[in-house]
């Protein structure tokens, strides 16, 4: 049997070293890093046409999820436990006071939704891939009706990659039910899709590659995250509760695990916000009528 194959699978990231004797342009708009949300990033009519005689025989679509909910109760946890241990000191400041009910809106709206769970964005995002993949490659799905050739869908295993998979399914056999009959049950592959949980090598690099620790440590511990750190936290909180935070005075620990610690300092607890800013333009669905104002509490450059 021959296949056409769709594979919903997990992003993978890098990370460069700390140094660098390039200065950068000022960043003038808000930034989002892997949390950008979807977009075409040109017309279809202007993609490089394909040579003369070339003919499509078989397509592959690689894709991390769509924009979803926060992966667990943490980062607005944390948040809220800071928050309301400057509000005991009375050490909020007046855009500090804003933070308090936009924080319990994430948590409400996640919980709605279901932490790791699609956001209706994610939804939208897939099935507008597939609506222009089904567009991109309509020999080959010419073709596929015409000699039966069949969808094979896998997934990582989350509940998030499944409904991204089926999403971007919908985009594709739209209006078009033949192709809708090619697809197969979508499958499990958490070998291929999720690998980095279960490869022992793998979490063997991660946990204990000197290099990798020491440009990760770098990041978290360098002057510019100090910086950055007490400068968003200088606008909500007193310099007296900052300076708490700075010196490991205060720490929080995750509601749900008590025994794990998830902020001792001050780039620890911006990191936490941090999240939260990051996550809610994929969510955008679930704030209702009131748009998400975390772009308040940043300025672009500290994004």
């Amino acid at each position: 049997m021959r296949y056409l194959a769709l594979c919903c699978a997990l992003g993978v990231v890098g990370i460069t070293a700390c140094h660098s004797d390039d200065k950068p342009d000022p960043v003038t708009e808000y930034q989002l890093g892997t949390k950008t949300t979807y977009a075409p990033q040109q017309k279809l009519g202007t993609y490089q046409q394909a040579p003369q005689g070339y003919e499509l025989v078989y397509s592959e679509l690689v894709s991390r999820h769509g924009s979803r909910a926060l992966s667990s109760f943490k980062y607005d946890d944390i948040s809220m436990q800071v928050w309301r241990e400057a509000q005991k000191q009375g050490a909020l400041t007046p855009l500090g006071e804003k933070l308090g009910a936009e924080i319990e809106r994430m948590t409400a709206a996640n919980e709605a939704l279901g932490y790791g769970n699609l956001s209706g964005l994610g939804h939208d995002e897939l099935v507008a891939i597939g609506q222009r993949a089904a567009q991109r490659n309509l020999s080959l799905i010419d073709q596929a009706t015409a000699n039966q050739r069949h969808i094979v869908v896998e997934y990582s295993g989350k509940d998030r990659a499944l409904a991204s998979a089926n999403a971007f399914t919908e985009g594709l056999t739209e209006n078009n039910q033949d192709l809708a009959d090619l697809l197969l049950a979508p499958k499990v592959n958490k070998a291929q899709l999720y690998f980095h949980k279960e490869n022992k090598e793998y979490n063997d690099y991660v946990d204990n590659d000197a290099e990798l620790r020491e440009a990760i440590d770098c990041l978290f511990d360098s002057d510019k995250s100090h910086q950055v750190a007490q400068a968003v936290l200088e606008r909500l909180y007193s310099p007296e509760f900052v300076q708490q935070l700075v010196n490991g005075e205060l720490k929080f620990y995750s509601t749900e695990e008590p025994d794990e610690l998830l902020a001792e300092n001050e780039v620890d607890v911006v990191i936490h916000l941090f999240n939260l800013y990051l996550i809610a333009p994929g969510m955008a669905q679930e704030a209702g009528q009131e748009p998400w104002h975390f772009e308040q509490f940043f300025t672009p450059e500290e994004t």
